[in-house]
C-alpha cells in the first residue's frame, strides 16, 4: 500500500492557529460564547478568594453598528503595569496572549494551588476567538492597554489613570471587552439564562462576592449573603421539606469542604458538585459524596435499629430520593480531563471528602433523630416499590410467549393496579393519575409484549 504521508501532510500550528481551528477542544460546547465569559469570571473570583476585590461587574451590550460585545471587570490587585519579561512582552500581554502562562501552577504560588484557572489557557479564549478584544488593567495610578484584532496584539498603551478617566474608581483591577466571532459559535450572544444560572450559583459559593450583570441597560444583581442556604431555601420553595437542613465546613491544610445537604418530598436528587468553584458533573468526588452518604445512612439506620443485622443494606438509589446536596471542595493539583474542567480526574481527596461528609452527616442524624428516621422511612418505601416493579416485570416476561404475544391475560399487579385486557384497541386506554381516583366509567390497561 503506497504511504501518502509526506514533508506537507504533517503540520504545525501556533496556539491561535489550532485554537481557532478546533475551538471545541478548549471550550467544549460553542453553540454560545459563554464559556468566555466563565473563564474571565472564574479568573475574578480566584482574585476575590485571595482577598482582593468583592465585585466582579458583567455587561453585555451592541454598539451603534448592532456589534456585540461582553465586558468583564474585577477589582483584584491588577497586572504589573509596562512590566516586561524577557521575551519583551509585557506581563500582562504574556497573561492573556501566551498559552500556558498562569500565576497559578505552583501549589505554593501566590494563588496556594487552589484556583480555578491551573492551565494558563482559560483567559487566552477570549482573545482567540474574538474579532476584537480590549484588555485593561490598573494600579498604583496607572493603566496599561492592550488592544487586539483576530487574535493577535495590535497596540500597547501606557497612561496615567486620572487622564484618562474616572471610570477606573477602584485602586486596581482588570477589565475585558470582546466581541465574539460569529466564526467559532453558533449564537455570538450570549445564553442569558445559563449564564445568570452560573453566576447565581458562583455567590452562592461566596457569600461576600457581588455580581452585576448589565445586559444592554438592565441590571441584575447576584448576592447570596446566607450563602449555601439560600441554595437550599431555592430548592425548598419548589416541594415540601422532609427534614432540617445540615450545613458544614471542613478544612484540613489546604484542602476545604463546604456543602450543604437536606431532604424533600421528590423522588428525584439534586446534587451539586463544585470543585475549586468550578461546576463539574463527574468524577470521583461525585462517586466518594455518594458512596459516604449511602454507607453513613446504613450503618446509623441499624444502629437505631430501623434496619435489623439481617437485613441487606439500602442501595443509594433509595437514599437519594429527595436529597438536596451542594457542595463545593477546594482542593490543591486537581487534575481534570479538559480545560472546560467539567470532570475530574484526580483522586488525592478522596479521604479527606469521606471523613468530613461522614463526621458532619452522623453528629446531624444524632442530634437530629427524627430527620434520620424519615430518611430511612423514604428509603425503605422507595426500595419497596422497586422491588414490586421488579417483580411486575419479571411476571411480564414469564408470561409472554417467545413470539412476543402476552399467553395469560390476567397479571398480578401490585397496589391498587387491576390488570384489563381488550383484543379491541379502541377500547384500550391508558390513564395516569397521582393518588387515587374514584373514576365513574372503566378504563382498560392494555399490554403487548412488555409495550404499553
Amino acid at each position: 500500500m503506497e504511504n501518502l504521508y509526506n514533508k506537507n501532510s504533517i503540520e504545525s500550528l501556533s496556539p491561535l492557529e489550532f485554537t481557532r481551528l478546533r475551538p471545541g477542544v478548549y471550550c467544549g460546547d460553542t453553540t454560545y460564547p459563554n464559556h468566555l465569559i466563565v473563564e474571565l469570571v472564574s479568573n475574578a473570583v480566584d482574585e476575590h478568594n485571595l482577598g482582593h476585590g468583592n465585585k466582579i461587574y458583567i455587561h453585555v451590550y451592541k454598539d451603534n453598528n448592532q456589534n456585540l460585545f461582553v465586558s468583564v471587570t474585577d477589582e483584584g490587585q491588577g497586572f504589573p503595569i509596562g512590566e516586561k519579561r524577557e521575551d519583551g512582552k509585557t506581563v500582562l500581554e504574556a497573561a492573556f496572549s501566551v498559552m500556558n502562562t498562569s500565576a497559578k501552577y505552583r501549589d505554593d504560588g501566590v494563588y496556594e494551588g487552589t484556583s480555578l484557572g491551573l492551565n494558563g489557557i482559560g483567559a487566552k479564549l477570549p482573545i482567540y476567538l474574538s474579532h476584537y478584544v480590549k484588555v485593561e488593567s490598573w494600579q498604583k495610578g496607572r493603566m496599561e492597554r492592550d488592544l487586539y484584532n483576530e487574535g493577535c496584539l495590535t497596540d500597547i498603551e501606557i497612561h496615567n489613570i486620572n487622564s484618562i478617566s474616572d471610570e477606573y474608581s477602584s485602586p486596581s483591577g482588570t477589565r475585558i471587552v470582546f466581541q465574539p466571532s460569529e466564526e467559532f459559535f453558533s449564537y455570538i450572544e450570549p445564553d442569558r439564562k445559563a449564564l445568570e444560572s452560573f453566576l447565581d450559583d458562583i455567590t452562592i459559593l461566596c457569600p461576600q462576592l457581588i455580581i452585576e450583570l448589565k445586559w444592554d441597560s438592565e441590571i441584575k444583581i447576584f448576592s447570596h449573603p446566607k450563602g449555601l442556604e439560600d441554595f437550599l431555601d431555592k430548592e425548598i420553595e419548589k416541594t415540601i421539606p422532609l427534614t432540617s437542613e445540615l450545613i458544614f465546613q471542613e478544612q484540613s491544610e489546604k484542602r476545604k469542604l463546604d456543602a450543604a445537604l437536606t431532604y424533600t418530598s421528590n423522588n428525584s436528587s439534586k446534587i451539586v458538585a463544585y470543585v475549586n468553584y468550578g461546576l463539574t458533573d463527574a468524577g470521583p468526588h461525585l462517586t466518594a459524596a455518594k458512596s459516604c452518604i449511602t454507607r453513613t445512612l446504613n450503618k446509623w439506620a441499624k444502629e437505631q435499629g430501623l434496619l435489623k443485622e439481617k437485613d441487606k443494606n439500602l442501595e443509594g438509589a433509595n437514599l437519594q430520593e429527595g436529597l438536596v446536596f451542594i457542595f463545593n471542595l477546594v482542593s490543591p493539583g486537581i487534575a481534570y480531563d479538559a480545560q472546560v474542567k467539567s470532570r475530574i480526574v484526580s483522586n488525592e481527596f478522596v479521604s479527606f471528602l469521606n471523613e468530613a461528609i461522614g463526621k458532619n452527616l452522623e453528629l446531624w442524624l444524632d442530634n437530629n433523630p427524627a430527620d434520620g428516621r424519615a430518611i430511612i422511612d423514604k428509603a425503605l418505601l422507595a426500595r419497596k416499590a422497586a422491588e414490586a416493579a421488579k417483580r411486575a416485570r419479571e411476571n411480564v416476561r414469564k408470561k409472554t410467549s417467545t413470539t412476543g404475544v402476552i399467553k395469560q391475560k390476567n397479571i398480578n399487579l401490585p397496589s391498587k393496579l387491576s390488570d384489563c385486557y381488550s383484543t379491541d384497541r379502541s377500547k384500550c386506554e391508558l390513564i395516569i393519575t397521582e393518588g387515587k381516583w374514584n373514576c365513574p366509567y372503566p378504563f382498560f390497561l392494555f399490554i403487548a409484549g412488555v409495550s404499553l
